[in-house]
């Protein structure tokens, strides 16, 4: 949730925030920011939330390592309490620098929580919900989106004096988790594994599951943490150089960096430009806007239940053709706009296409399927490289989007075309489907050799 309400926030605050920096400027020097400045600074604002994720994603494994998902995730709210003290007081300080340092923190909050949370939901859920329940993580991101966009509204916290409140509200999700902590439990692999406390595992499991009938499930367990015993967790140098681990840390990475990849946040973050672009009224682009993502929560919450129906595999192959499509239909109703000026509604529907299709597959699938691809010792440092990649390629293409628009003009969306053409290619033959199968039955996957082959 915090990271799709960052997003939302984003999107909304970019006039007030930048109205600020300027006056922080000239009550500091005398004289305003030149625009060319006060550009870079907001795309600075925007690009030290991934930036902060590509340092988040570094701790990810260490994290996992020596204190487990659930502690993990208690002691990283401390980055969203101290980020949002500095964006929320950086008015009273009048720094402009102390927005800009606490969206790093914020981002590496997010970071390890998106390094985490798959890990701890993809332990604690059975193999029957997985799919679904692994899912709603990103209907979370949706939900944050469509709230940061709306109360980043002028008529509610978009303002001059609201702003600062938006920002404020990013430690609200921390103070409701920290509230049910102690009713979220450990995870059953963890405690077993790395505890080697089996009482306790099998009070979790109780819980979780509802009934006293566990056996079968920690038996599954016990004969996973032998195996477990005889190989020890891998580092993130023993994972990028074991050649076992080649194609699982390939298609991992692939899956992941590929939400990025399609442009989604650089779009999402710039979302009132795209539409003020295709020559919506700057009246109403915000309420248009909000119209969009909250489309997409509707679409992520049915894809989160159609994956174990059709597949992770195949929403990632459906979800990228999509946004292919819509990317041409964007592009050609720009680009004719000066003939018909109906064709801006037309690049609404594409740019809702291009949102809905990230929504399909690829940003609430990757979140299940990235877990599933790798074995309790090698998931860790699998993940690590995977979500640097993540938060890596999120950086760039935040910071590169906003030139995009000014130097590409309609033309914007047609880089990430050809990663989504990129990205369907590797997946159709390269990433195995893993709904429905156990993790002994991916591993044999790829320990055949059949990475060539379609699944």
């Amino acid at each position: 949730f915090p990271y799709g309400y960052s997003i939302g926030t984003t999107n909304s605050v970019a006039e007030p925030v930048m109205e600020f920096n300027n006056q922080s400027h000239m009550e500091r020097y005398g004289n305003p920011l030149s625009i060319e400045t006060e550009e870079l600074l907001w795309v600075l604002t925007e690009t030290f939330f991934p930036l902060g994720g590509v340092f988040g994603s570094m701790l990810v494994r260490p994290l996992l390592s020596r204190l487990g998902p659930r502690k993990s995730m208690i002691y990283t709210q401390i980055l969203s309490i101290i980020s949002t003290l500095l964006t929320s007081l950086s008015v009273l300080m009048r720094s402009y620098e102390a927005i800009i340092i606490g969206r790093f923190f914020l981002g590496a909050y997010c970071s390890i929580g998106i390094g985490i949370g798959p890990i701890y939901v993809s332990e604690i859920s059975s193999p029957v919900v997985r799919g679904p329940v692994g899912g709603m993580f990103g209907v979370a991101i949706g939900i944050g989106t469509v709230v940061g966009n709306a109360l980043g509204l002028k008529e509610v916290l978009g303002t001059k004096s609201g702003w600062p409140y938006l920002f404020a509200l990013t430690v609200v999700p921390t103070l409701v988790f920290l509230s049910y902590i102690k009713w979220i439990p450990d995870s059953p692999r963890y405690t077993l594994m790395t505890c080697k406390d089996e009482a306790m595992t099998r009070h979790i499991l109780t819980k979780l599951r509802g009934t006293d009938d566990v056996d079968k499930e920690l038996d599954d367990l016990k004969v996973l943490a032998d195996d477990v015993t005889t190989v020890k967790i891998l580092t993130v140098k023993q994972v990028l150089t074991s050649r076992s681990l080649r194609w699982q840390l390939a298609c991992t990475t692939v899956v992941l960096a590929s939400v990025q990849l399609t442009g989604i946040n650089g779009v999402q973050f710039n979302l009132n430009t795209v539409f003020l672009t295709a020559g919506i009224p700057h009246s109403i682009v915000s309420y248009v806007s909000l119209g969009v993502v909250a489309a997409q929560v509707v679409v992520a919450s049915t894809s989160s239940l159609a994956s174990e129906r059709f597949g992770r595999r195949t929403l990632i192959l459906a979800g990228n053709l999509i946004i292919v499509m819509s990317t041409i239909l964007y592009t050609v109703s720009l680009a004719l706009y000066d003939q018909a000026e109906w064709l801006s509604y037309v690049s609404i529907v594409a740019t809702l296409g291009f949102i809905l299709g990230v929504n399909i597959g690829p940003g609430i699938v990757a979140y299940v399927m990235g877990p599933e691809l790798n074995n309790q010792s090698a998931r860790p440092g699998v993940m690590t490289v995977a979500v640097f990649c993540f938060w890596l390629s999120f950086t760039i293409v935040t910071f590169a989007t906003p030139y995009m628009f000014l130097y590409l003009g309609s033309y914007v969306l047609l880089p990430f075309m050809t990663v989504a053409i990129a990205t369907v290619l590797f997946v159709y033959k390269f990433v195995p489907e893993t709904k429905g199968r156990s993790m002994e039955e991916i591993e044999d996957f790829f320990k055949s050799g059949n990475t060539s082959r379609r699944p």
